[in-house]
């Protein structure tokens, strides 16, 4: 592993690969600065816990387009990325001399330049609303749930009735929330889904009921795919992040 440098003495953003590049392949010009593992330093190699990093690994390995990951160590910002942005947002994303901050922004410019490579998974317009607010609700209530720090606490009901109802857009347009076709906003949603499984089951003694039967089966197919497990963390890392966040054990009452 690359021994981190002092924010210091950095002179520009370092590139540490931790996606292997095929055989005769150059390195491209986009660089994931993305979550690193809590106190890692800056940069790392050690990839971090993060749904919103793992969604743009995911988006660009399977457009098949040639990145390098930097991690970033919230902790430790370093001054070449501050002073880029003041309050930089993770993650980011660096497409030659240009600097795009957030998931949501990251994915937007990414379609927009690399057209080709982008189509098969853009959303429909008339469907992206819909998956926004199925995706907007499940993010909102289980942050709810996790605030009131309590098992039968203000936010379970409202979690179980997104879960609800994206079970029930599932069973309609599924098995992925566009069709057969796995789509950007399944490289938002499956990883906070999974994040969410993980650490309620944890921490709130919470399992996904077996009758949401589509949603269980998209989780499946979605967990399975290459590009999820490869940016995948240990559950122990999943929990820590979440349960640091909202100064929460497993197993709460």
């Amino acid at each position: 592993m690359a021994a981190a440098m002092e924010p210091d003495v950095q002179m520009g953003p370092p590139v540490t690969t931790v996606v292997p590049l095929e055989p005769g392949q150059e390195q491209g010009s986009l660089q994931v600065f993305g979550q690193a593992v809590p106190g890692s330093g800056s940069p790392s190699v050690a990839v971090g816990a993060c749904p919103y990093s793992q969604r743009v690994y995911m988006m660009l390995e399977e457009r098949m387009l040639a990145f390098v990951v930097t991690c970033i160590d919230e902790e430790e910002m370093p001054t070449w990325l501050t002073e880029i942005k003041k309050d930089p947002e993770l993650p980011a994303l660096r497409d030659g001399d240009e600097y795009i901050f957030g998931a949501d922004d990251i994915n937007e410019h990414v379609n927009e330049r690399y057209r080709k490579e982008s189509a098969p998974f853009i959303v429909p317009e008339e469907l992206r609303g819909v998956c926004e607010n199925l995706i907007s609700a499940l993010v909102e209530t289980f942050e709810q749930w996790m605030t009131s720090k309590s098992k039968e606490g203000p936010g379970r009901k409202e979690y179980e009735e997104a879960v609800a109802n994206l079970d029930k857009h599932l069973k309609e347009n599924g098995p992925y929330m566009y069709g057969r076709f796995h789509t950007d906003a399944d490289f938002k949603l499956a990883p906070l889904l999974h994040h969410a499984r993980v650490t309620l089951l944890r921490v709130m003694d919470f399992e996904l009921p077996k009758s949401f039967k589509a949603v269980n089966e998209y989780l499946q197919l979605a967990e399975g795919r290459a590009s999820f497990q490869k940016y995948d963390r240990p559950e122990e890392e999943i929990v820590s992040i979440w349960s640091k966040k909202f100064g929460l054990s497993a197993q709460s009452g």
